[in-house]
């Protein structure tokens, strides 16, 4: 089965869950991916969602089709880059999903746009060595997507240090063996 190609509807701002509810109604294969984040409000922690890439919708089509322009006002136009539409393929898509799964994102990045790279995942740990301890105090999760240029990036702190245990397991051995 060939992958599918996935599109960037370009919405009117705040609007980006609105199109997306229109689309999944319609039967339209749709993303929309969300952050997360803590913040601290009136004095409590609170989780905070929104729209990961602002005025951007997914869409799975075959070609971008002038019809789904119509299916809502909120709808702009599909993102085009040197008058091309632009077509994130579907293992950015899987990617984004699985970072998102995996990492709060704390921000997104912009980057170079080059439609035939692949996407990619950097780890990047601050290691502190205290005597024969070796500690992570933050460590910094990339991920690239390559077709519409940004770089999703997780901080994650040292008391959330078992999320990314396998990559600082890995770090400290190659540390401790120096």
């Amino acid at each position: 089965m060939a992958e599918r190609n996935w599109h960037i509807l370009f919405t009117k701002p705040g609007k980006e869950k609105k199109v997306a509810g229109i689309l999944a109604k319609r039967k339209i294969d749709c993303y929309l991916p969300e952050y997360k984040s803590e913040t601290i409000i009136d004095g409590r922690k609170k989780v905070v969602a929104g729209p990961l890439f602002p005025r951007f919708v997914f869409i799975a089509a075959e070609s971008p089709e002038a019809s789904l322009l119509k299916e809502s006002r909120h709808i702009l136009n599909f993102m085009y880059w040197k008058s091309v539409p632009v077509q994130v393929k579907q293992e950015e898509i899987t990617a984004i999903k699985e970072f998102l799964d995996e990492y709060t994102c704390t921000r997104l990045d912009k980057a170079e746009v080059t439609p035939d790279a692949h996407y990619r995942i950097n780890n990047e740990i601050q290691l502190v060595r205290k005597g024969s301890v070796v500690e992570a105090n933050i460590g910094t999760v990339k991920l690239t997507i390559p077709s519409i240029g940004h770089v999703l990036v997780a901080e994650i702190r040292k008391e959330k240090a078992e999320e990314f245990t396998l990559v600082k397991d890995s770090l400290i051995g190659s540390i401790s063996g120096s």
